[in-house]
């Protein structure tokens, strides 16, 4: 085989397209054949070449790749997408409408995570220093996001889960000392025995919870280092 086989060894060698077509493996695929349409989409090769592989180069591969998409990544505020530079909305306390609607939207559907990302990060108009300004939010969807590195798809949303957390914590922080704050003690310990909207408000937390955390999870990779193909 004289193609020459590069191995992604970092989640940014590893773009948003090549992980949605991992994602969108079946899950009947047996190991062998996982492990090679995961070397073909990781690695640029046609199942054929993959199947002309060494089974050693393969294990090493496929190795390789697993360390790569189980890494850990950090939120860039400014980062470079085919030559041009974009930057992360630098306020967030002070996002538009619009943008608060689409992120919101975008990130329920991984298809359309190019899409939260074309909201997330814009053009840069203007740095200086540690400051900048990116462009202003005109609904546009930046379709050279979807070659996008894994590496900023995956800290933008540890970003925003760790963000929601905190939040959620400090709120239910904040109701507890309130409650006990403007509440009579006869009042509360009544409301804490009837359990009167404690249900409905802890149905809530817990489905904004696991909304956060699916996201937290999305990096994922499955074994399929197994017994390889002859």
């Amino acid at each position: 085989m004289n193609k020459t086989l590069i191995v992604p060894t970092s989640l940014k060698d590893i773009t948003l397209f090549q992980f949605l077509e991992y994602e969108q493996l079946p899950e009947t695929l047996s190991d062998n054949d996982r492990a090679i349409q995961t070397i073909s989409i990781f690695c640029g090769l046609t199942t054929m070449e993959v199947k002309k592989l060494p089974v050693v180069v393969l294990e090493k591969a496929l190795s390789k790749i697993e360390l790569a998409l189980n890494e850990d990544a950090k939120l860039e505020s400014i980062i470079k997408v085919n030559e041009i530079e974009y930057g992360f909305i630098p306020n967030l306390d002070n996002i538009s409408t619009a943008e608060f609607i689409d992120i919101e939207n975008y990130q329920k559907e991984r298809k359309d995570l190019y899409k939260l990302m074309s909201v997330l990060y814009r053009p840069l108009i203007k740095i200086e220093g540690k400051r900048y300004d990116i462009e202003s939010y005109e609904g546009k969807v930046n379709a050279d996001f979807e070659e996008i590195s894994m590496y900023h798809v995956k800290s933008a949303m540890v970003f925003f889960c760790s963000l929601g957390l905190d939040l959620m914590g400090y709120t239910l922080r904040s109701l507890a000392a309130q409650n006990h704050k403007d509440l009579e003690m006869l009042e509360l310990q009544a409301l804490l025995k009837s359990g009167d909207g404690l249900d409905t408000f802890m149905d809530c937390a817990k489905e904004t919870f696991l909304n956060l955390m699916k996201w937290q999870n999305l990096i994922y990779t499955k074994h399929c280092c197994g017994k390889v193909m002859n």
